[in-house]
This record gives C-alpha cells, sequence and structure tokens, in this order.
C-alpha cells in the first residue's frame, strides 16, 4: 500500500505484507512526495509509481521506480499532463509502437513485447475550468522503458471513448477493456470499449 489520504493529511508511506493480514512500514516518507490519486503497476519486476495530486491539489508528474520499496528512482518526467483518477497499466503491444511509426497488424511475425501504457484521468490544477471537456483527458501513452514515449496519434490507434477520469482498466493479453465508469461531473459513461491494436 503506497500514499493516500486519511481526511486529514495526505501520506507518502510504503506498507508491505506476504499475506494480507500482517502489515509492515517500510517506508514513512518515500522520496515521491505524499500524494493522492496516484496509480502503481508492477513491471519488469519492479513497482512503478505514477501520477496522483499533492496536498494541495497540484498534479505530480514524475515516474518512480523501486524493487525493494526503500530505494525509489526517478525513471523520468514523462511527457503526458499530470494527472490524477487515471489508468496505469502494462500491456503487450508490437514492438515497433514506440518508434513513431504505425503499430500495424498484430499477428504472425509481429513481436509483443511488455509496456506501460497511461490513459483518462483528470487534472484539477485549474479552478478556472469546470466539466469533463476540460479536465479529463482521452489520450494514451506507451512505453518500453518508463523514457521514451509515444501516445495514441503517433501510434495510429484511434481511441473509441470519451474524455474521463476514475476508469478502470483490465488487460487480458493485448486487449485492453475500459469497463463503465463515471466521468468527472454530471456525464455518466457506460459503454465498455476494447482494442486489439
Amino acid at each position: 500500500m503506497l500514499g493516500g489520504d486519511t481526511g486529514a493529511q495526505v501520506l507518502a508511506d510504503v506498507w508491505r505484507s506476504p499475506d494480507g493480514a500482517h502489515w509492515e512500514l517500510v517506508q514513512r516518507h518515500a522520496p515521491w512526495g505524499a500524494r493522492v490519486g496516484l496509480e502503481v503497476v508492477v513491471f519488469r519486476h519492479m513497482l512503478w509509481l505514477a501520477g496522483g495530486v499533492n496536498g494541495t491539489g497540484g498534479g505530480l508528474s514524475g515516474l518512480w521506480r523501486t524493487s525493494n520499496g526503500t530505494s525509489w528512482d526517478l525513471v523520468s518526467t514523462p511527457p503526458w499532463l499530470p494527472r490524477t483518477q487515471f489508468v496505469l497499466a502494462v500491456a503487450s503491444l508490437p514492438h515497433n509502437v514506440v518508434n513513431g511509426t504505425a503499430v500495424g497488424h498484430i499477428g504472425p511475425g509481429n513481436q509483443l513485447e511488455p509496456h506501460l501504457v497511461v490513459t483518462t484521468g483528470a487534472n484539477f490544477a485549474n479552478p478556472q475550468c469546470t466539466g469533463v471537456q476540460c479536465r479529463c483527458f482521452r489520450d494514451m501513452w506507451a512505453s518500453q522503458d518508463g523514457i521514451s514515449w509515444s501516445n495514441d496519434r503517433e501510434m495510429e490507434i484511434p481511441l473509441p471513448w470519451p474524455r474521463r477520469s476514475m476508469a478502470a482498466c483490465v488487460c487480458v493479453s493485448v486487449c485492453v477493456l475500459l469497463p463503465p465508469t463515471l466521468a468527472y461531473g454530471p456525464i455518466s459513461m457506460c459503454g465498455c470499449s476494447a482494442t486489439r491494436d
């Protein structure tokens, strides 16, 4: 368990458990700073942490990783805008997905590689901005190493879903599924979208 909000304080702590019943505090003040709305995945045998907002609502964009929960490395400041309530996932995509060329069709001869994938989310930093259209994202970013990133336009991947935050993601082979979600504001999203390329 990492970070979060007690209602009175935004945290930067790291906890671990071998069985879900017994917990150990690994670090009280991790170098990635107090944040809520962050996302964490296991990628290349390490924990990767991204996004969220600090105690004053400021968006955070650094990408961090660790192999043990105590020593953290700042991998990069990705090109995607700071966001919270977003999707960070690991998906198998064609090897050429991040070189700025078309992905092509998945099939024989196309080598699939694990990628970090970031999509959807919100940025609440601008108090003048209200509603889904300016606060929520409709983009997708992918990276094999957390340093070099390509977006959906560069990868020539059409995104069928509208802008949204608070989405969930399940990666099954090369399929990214976005189950029903509630977008920020009064618009309710009830569709399920799937992509195979």
